[in-house]
């Protein structure tokens, strides 16, 4: 029994050996082609363009023609001399937190993977002008209205409208309320309106 159960194994062998000799080099399996993912583009910012904000936010367009997901890597050089930001993310939209110098020109690119294959867009460049602070516009459209009579006593709601040209900086408010021309202080670093 067991010079058979050796008789057979040594056959499985020869076997074996035969059918890969036979197979030559070639014998490894076909896998199934892989498109690379599409070259990142539509940048935003958009390439030469002008960023007046303090902090970098991305976008762009891209996607893998075999359904695959896709991994971004963005890069991010100050003045084209060094990287200043590397990040990575599965999704098209990205808030980087990269405070962004006046008046530097930076530079940007995307690397898109889908795990097998790369494809790398161009470099982009934006540039961050001499941007000064403005003040914040005069409030509006105070609720009670000024000079409104019959307002109730009780349970009155003080409401107003502020903007600022500045899109990125946020606004506090104090308010002064009161029966005469100096009113008393009655609130405080407000930042709801």
């Amino acid at each position: 029994m067991r010079s058979t159960l050796i008789n057979i194994i040594a056959a499985i062998a020869v076997l074996s050996m035969a059918l890969l000799t036979s197979c030559g080099e070639d014998a490894s399996p076909i896998a199934p082609g892989n498109s690379p993912p599409q070259v990142p583009h539509l940048p935003e910012p958009a390439d030469s363009s002008d960023y007046v904000r303090e902090y970098l936010e991305i976008s762009l367009e891209c996607s893998d023609h075999d359904g695959d997901e896709v991994i971004y890597t963005v890069q991010v050089k100050e003045d084209d001399d060094y990287v200043v930001y590397s990040g990575h993310t599965l999704l098209k939209t990205m808030d980087t937190g990269l405070f962004l110098l006046r008046e530097t020109m930076y530079t940007w690119r995307v690397i898109a993977s889908d795990g097998l294959e790369n494809s790398e867009s161009d470099w982009w460049t934006f540039f961050t002008p001499d941007w000064s602070n403005e003040p914040p516009d005069e409030p509006t459209n105070p609720t009670p209205t000024a000079g409104a009579i019959d307002v109730q006593i009780t349970g009155v709601h003080l409401t107003w409208s502020a903007e600022d040209t500045d899109q990125d900086d946020v606004l506090t408010y104090t308010v002064f309320f009161g029966t005469n021309d100096d009113p008393e202080l009655i609130a405080a670093g407000l930042t709801e309106t």
